[in-house]
């Protein structure tokens, strides 16, 4: 099962988990602390879930495993998007009033894509490593989440950029800018890559 290919994985895992351990250990009652925890545990239950969709062969398994790691996306954006408005400090007063709108939509949108066959209808293992997903009717809903939240996130951090006056608070703000600028091309590049597949896919099947 575990073979020098998936030597990132490890490494990326216990990196995620030290560095959420030793962020929530400089003040567990802060609220910034506690989501950014989130945010990277959330993002290593995405990893793990990755990992055992491309190296277990048990058919029985990969399909729930493929809805998990689909559904994982949901609490990752939820805690990137509440990062966003408590990092370094919070600036917009409604957020509290639309936290609860946001957890109640991400629920729904993880509870959808674990239980039901709309998101992914058929996980396929196709070889070693090898897996093809057959995606299901609301799949487009899923990847407008990223596309109407992910700019968002960044949207929130570029007017704090704007409104905040302390040039640490600035600065703070310009490296996450830029780590989540990064991952969020690979996030564009991997979702359209999926929308490609699944578009061949439905050309083939119509044929």
């Amino acid at each position: 099962m575990f073979s020098i290919q998936n030597l990132p994985y490890l490494i990326s895992i216990i990196s995620n988990f030290l560095l959420a351990a030793f962020v929530l250990s400089q003040g567990k009652r802060k609220k910034v602390n506690r989501t950014f925890f989130g945010a990277v545990m959330s993002a290593n239950g995405w990893l793990i879930s990755l990992f055992l969709y491309y190296n277990l062969e048990f058919t029985q398994y990969i399909l729930w495993i493929g809805k998990i790691n689909f559904a994982m996306f949901f609490p990752i954006l939820y805690y990137l998007l509440k990062f966003a408005f408590v990092f370094p400090r919070e600036v917009f007063p409604f957020f509290k009033k639309i936290n609860t709108a946001l957890k109640i939509w991400f629920l729904i949108m993880i509870i959808l894509t674990i239980f039901t066959p709309l998101v992914a209808k058929e996980e396929i293992i196709v070889g070693p490593g090898q897996r093809k997903t057959i995606y299901g009717s609301l799949y487009p809903l899923y990847v407008i989440n990223y596309f109407v939240f992910t700019p968002l996130i960044i949207t929130i951090l570029l007017y704090k950029v704007k409104k905040l006056e302390k040039k640490i608070e600035k600065l703070q703000i310009k490296y996450v800018l830029t780590g989540l600028g990064l991952a969020m091309i690979f996030g564009f590049i991997t979702i359209f890559s999926f929308l490609l597949s699944a578009s061949s896919t439905s050309q083939t099947t119509d044929h």
